[in-house]
């Protein structure tokens, strides 16, 4: 789980990678992650504060500390199995309710109707616990992470919402 570290790290050093290669520092930028690099997004805005938004869909921890009796997922028994020390530490670093008062720029989560990882009626109760203003677009009938063009183009809007203060025409990852 350290290695949402690792991916956060190698996010900013890119960021500012690219600042000095092109001459321009970078003061503003926008994560947008699914599954394992939504995690990653959680740990990047919590430490920099260049994130000025991010976009997550799919599984992005096992929200622990909002909904301790979920049933765990398979890959994540070991840790309902675990001694609470153990329990603990892995929630410090990869729940990411454990960021959620260190995050206060927007947040859009997108996720699938029927993706198991991140039910959508567990989302809005995660994302209630952010500082920051929080959306959640649900595709109908869509899986884990579920990548389309029009989810695409909800990403796009976005970002520029978020970086440029464009308004919200629309919020939606339907087909």
């Amino acid at each position: 789980w350290l290695s949402a570290y690792c991916g956060a790290a190698v996010r900013a050093s890119a960021v500012t990678m690219i600042g000095k290669l092109t001459g321009h520092l970078i003061h503003s930028v926008v994560h947008m992650g699914g599954s394992i690099s939504a995690g990653q997004g959680w740990v990047w805005a919590s430490l920099d504060e260049r994130v000025k938004g991010l976009v997550a869909s799919g599984s992005v921890g096992p929200f622990t500390k909002v909904y301790p009796d979920r049933p765990p997922r398979s890959r994540l028994k070991f840790l309902h199995e675990a001694p609470d020390e153990i329990k603990d530490l892995f929630a410090k670093h990869r729940d990411p309710i454990s960021y959620a008062s260190k995050i206060d720029c927007p947040v859009l989560y997108a996720t699938g109707s029927n993706d198991r990882a991140s039910p959508p009626a567990l989302i809005s109760g995660f994302l209630d616990t952010f500082k920051g203003p929080t959306y959640l677009a649900t595709k109908p009938n869509g899986q884990h992470s579920p990548g389309t063009q029009m989810q695409a183009e909800t990403f796009r809007m976005w970002v520029e919402h978020v970086l440029f203060d464009r308004p919200l025409s629309r919020l939606s990852i339907e087909e």
